[in-house]
């Protein structure tokens, strides 16, 4: 790039198609309809969280590691000290994934149920160092797996590649029952 050009020609070309702009938008917006609507239907099957949680919430942003994301939040509690969430995110040019983030009097009610299940867990990832919101796990459960009596907090995670979006509602159903096994929540 010469030192006064300000945008490439890659970045122009970007910026003046008005058909990346719209279907960029509306794959947003179907995916926070799709989100919001999944959120809804697990309100009503799982009523008994209702008196947990906030009802569903679907955010989004453009600059998670800079990338655009949608997320799903239900069930939700989060506060400073305490958090119970699953959380389903579509990652764009990442993955989809749908996680269970427990911290503080979540982590140590469900410690136990966890460690005792997390043996049955195929395709599952976690962590329990680090940044709670890190969305790119790279430890997989195994047998050996077991959550620190002594961790802050503990993030289980299936993960999806985006090509599979058309099945994320059926993933994302398997994942939250499989979760909720994990720790015996009925």
């Amino acid at each position: 790039m010469e030192e006064n050009q300000l945008f490439s020609s890659d970045e122009i070309q970007l910026i003046e198609s008005e058909q990346f702009i719209r279907q960029k938008n509306k794959i947003l917006r179907l995916s926070e309809l799709v989100l919001q609507k999944l959120g809804n239907q697990t309100a009503e099957k799982y009523s008994k969280l209702n008196a947990l949680s906030a009802p569903p919430k679907v955010s989004k942003g453009e600059k998670h590691q800079g990338l655009p994301f949608v997320v799903l939040d239900y069930p939700r509690c989060f506060s400073k000290t305490d958090i119970f969430a699953i959380r389903t995110m579509i990652w764009w040019s990442k993955a989809y994934s749908v996680s269970l983030i427990l911290k503080g009097k979540y982590l140590k009610e469900y410690l136990k149920a966890l460690n005792k299940n997390l043996v049955n867990s195929d395709g599952l990832f976690y962590t329990q160092i680090g940044d709670i919101w890190e969305n790119e796990l790279n430890n997989k459960v195994n047998s050996k797996t077991k959550i620190s009596e002594t961790a802050e907090f503990v993030k289980l995670s299936f993960q999806f590649p985006l090509s599979e979006l058309n099945n994320l509602k059926i993933n994302y159903l398997t994942s939250l029952e499989k979760l909720l096994n994990l720790i015996n929540y009925d």
